[in-house]
Parts: C-alpha cells; sequence; structure tokens
C-alpha cells in the first residue's frame, strides 16, 4: 500500500477510509529540504486535491503533547 502512481495512493487512502480511518500521517523527507519540500508540495497537493480528506486543522503543539507510540 501507498506505493505508485498518485492515483494508486489515492485507492489505498480510499479503502483505509472505507475501514474508518480518519486521519492519516505521511512522510516526505528526503535527503535535502529542497527535495522533501518539493516531494511535500506536488505529491502532497496532488493527494489532497483527488481524496475525501478534508485538510488537517492545524494543532497547535503544548508541553502535554506527546507522541503516540505503538508496539
Amino acid at each position: 500500500p501507498f506505493a505508485g502512481t498518485v492515483e494508486q495512493i489515492a485507492g489505498d487512502i480510499a479503502a483505509y477510509a472505507d475501514l474508518g480511518v480518519s486521519e492519516l500521517i505521511f512522510d516526505f523527507r528526503s535527503e535535502n529540504i529542497a527535495e522533501s519540500l518539493d516531494r511535500l508540495g506536488r505529491q502532497g497537493g496532488q493527494l489532497l486535491a483527488i481524496t475525501r480528506f478534508p485538510p488537517a486543522t492545524p494543532r497547535r503543539a503544548t508541553r502535554e503533547s506527546r507522541p503516540i507510540v505503538i508496539h
């Protein structure tokens, strides 16, 4: 899952949405910041445009914020 063309990845996202998933986190990092920003802008923008997920509401980090870790 989550590999291939933008359309194929959108299909994977739709399959998870059908199972009740309402939030996904993608990592667009690469070896350098310019490539990471390009990936985020190009691929992230295309995925948002063709999926039915609304854009996430930015959350303000607090000192109490902790990452969720699943083992």
